[in-house]
């Protein structure tokens, strides 16, 4: 191979190997970053769950009080119905055993 061929050569592969050093140095920086990132959420992480159990538990706190009216209603609601139809069965019968 004559000289100035093996110095085309060797630019071209030195062009291919820059192309190549590219997406590998993203990809290794992507790695660190998500390294420093995991080691960032093991210290925030408890933070965080004992943050969203807070608002859990007044999340809760707050459907209970709303509820709480309604159940009671509802409840109120079927107690007057069955001794509606206890009181109407009442003078069913008593109305069938006059005849």
């Amino acid at each position: 191979m004559s000289t100035p061929g093996s110095i085309a050569l060797i630019l071209l592969i030195v062009q291919a190997l820059i192309c190549a050093l590219v997406p590998l140095a993203i990809a290794g920086g992507l790695v660190f970053a998500m390294h420093k990132l995991r080691k960032g959420a093991e210290r925030l992480m408890p933070k965080a769950q004992a943050f969203t159990a807070h608002i859990a538990a007044g999340t809760r706190t707050v459907c209970d009080k709303i509820a709480d009216p309604l159940m009671r209603a509802h409840a109120a609601a079927s107690k007057a119905q069955t001794v509606a139809a206890s009181a109407q069965a009442r003078v069913q019968n008593f109305m069938s055993g006059r005849r």
